[in-house]
């Protein structure tokens, strides 16, 4: 008991980088594409304190997936890419955490070939499993497209203004729905395959690797 609360509380500080990176990734692309509202408010900043949001790591700490507070984003501020700059930043926070994960992944593999005795160590193994898992599901979280979720900004992007405007006034209501979905199980058990599919995908393109090196 005491070792799986343990194992819990390993998460906490990787759930804060996660969600800090993503919402920093958000930011940062922002305003290398001439938006500078993010850091006008403080928010391009790798401080997690200025993008917790509690019932989103409190979804992430249980479920696997949750949200940080959204980075304040102006697309009439753009001075590069114009109106498809807010695919760019959407899909920033995302792609941050994938890349975490591949990282996390990376590391674990390098670790296989050249120091097993570590990597089987339970605190190393779980550290590392558990930071790959966690990004991977705040990636794959967030790109369902209902919003607010970065998946919803891409996908207005390429709808008619008529549809697009539906989307928004029902906003509440879908958000609502994927929360209980996400609550009662549901969500989990169609992301989960996704998130298995990634993760398997990024250990076998790492270990093929390794494999040539070693």
């Amino acid at each position: 008991m005491l070792e799986l609360l343990l194992q819990k509380l390993i998460t906490i500080p990787l759930i804060l980088i996660c969600l800090t990176v993503h919402e920093f990734a958000h930011g940062f692309v922002a305003y290398k594409l001439g938006d500078t509202t993010a850091k006008e408010m403080g928010r391009l900043s790798l401080n997690p304190i200025r993008h917790i949001d509690w019932i989103g790591a409190f979804a992430m700490f249980f479920l696997g997936f949750g949200w940080a507070k959204p980075v304040p984003v102006n697309p009439y501020r753009f001075t590069k890419s114009g109106s498809r700059g807010i695919i760019w930043v959407s899909l920033a926070g995302p792609v941050s955490n994938l890349i975490m994960a591949f990282i996390a992944v990376i590391v674990y593999g390098v670790l296989c070939y050249t120091a097993p005795a570590i990597v089987m160590n339970v605190w190393v193994y779980t550290l590392l499993i558990t930071f790959a898992s966690l990004n991977v599901g705040l990636a794959v979280f967030n790109l369902i497209p209902i919003p607010p979720l970065d998946g919803s900004k891409v996908l207005m992007y390429f709808l008619p203004y008529n549809a697009k405007c539906r989307m928004e006034q029902s906003q509440n209501m879908l958000f609502m729905i994927l929360m209980l979905a996400s609550f009662a199980g549901v969500l989990g058990r169609i992301i989960g395959p996704v998130m298995q599919f990634l993760l398997t995908g990024m250990a076998q393109i790492v270990d093929f690797v390794l494999g040539l090196i070693f």
